[in-house]
């Protein structure tokens, strides 16, 4: 679950709300010169499947007084589940699957036995998927890790607050040859505009954010969960450029 607080309400968001959001960013990336392939946007899109069983009952944590947050999630359920959305994820697209396998790998420690011990499952997943790494994986696996960080920036931070790849992203901006050696860095123009400098988007295009305003009142009286689900939902429809 994706959180950010205000002094009245937990304003939440499901993962694969977030991810389908990273699909519209990786469905425009470059369009005009160099595109994704369909299947690596569908991978962008499907990254976050794993959350949706958890985000379903959201998790109260009582040492922080909110919501358990997906950044804060305990480590032996998370491998659960991320080993699982990565099964449902194959079940769709091979290619997804093993860019979703990457990007959850490149997230994860080894320090734990589970930890450690899902490392070794992706490992001989891939293995199995394809025993010679795609010849596009390298260059994919870099859009998903940065549409996920952007996508999550603007669920994150939806008021005034500027993006910097060096300090957001989860790659480096370096890494990615639209940038020139420059930081990726974006801001909010407007309420509902924001503007990457330098862009991968040859053309402005929108999407929507939307999260569930959960009253904290409600959440005290009624439990999380009764209160989540009965949520106001608040839509912004922004422009990226």
């Amino acid at each position: 679950m994706i959180i950010f607080e205000r002094n009245d309400a937990f304003y939440m968001t499901e993962q694969e709300h977030h991810a389908e959001i990273s699909g519209d960013l990786a469905h425009h990336w470059l369009a005009e010169s160099d595109p994704l392939s369909p299947e690596a946007v569908q991978a962008c899109r499907l990254h976050d499947r794993a959350w949706r069983e958890p985000d379903a009952a959201p998790r109260w944590n009582d040492r922080a007084d909110a919501p358990e947050s997906f950044l804060h999630y305990p480590v032996v359920p998370k491998m659960i589940h991320y080993s699982y959305g990565i099964d449902e994820v194959e079940r769709t697209s091979a290619y997804a699957a093993y860019l979703n396998s990457l990007h959850y790998t490149s997230l994860t420690g080894s320090d734990s036995e589970a930890e450690s011990g899902f490392q070794e499952k992706e490992r001989l997943r891939r293995q199995r998927l394809y025993p010679e790494a795609p010849e596009q994986a390298a260059r994919d696996l870099l859009v998903m890790q940065f549409t996920d960080s952007l996508s999550l920036f603007f669920f994150m931070h939806p008021h005034g607050s500027t993006y910097k790849n060096s300090s957001h992203g989860l790659t480096d901006s370096t890494d990615h040859a639209f940038a020139e050696n420059r930081d990726i860095t974006g801001s909010w123009t407007s309420a509902d505009s924001f503007e990457l400098d330098p862009t991968p988007f040859h053309h402005p295009f929108t999407t929507e954010l939307i999260w569930r305003k959960v009253l904290k009142s409600d959440a005290y009286e009624r439990g999380l969960t009764a209160a989540f689900h009965d949520a106001e939902r608040i839509r912004k429809t922004i422009r990226i450029s």
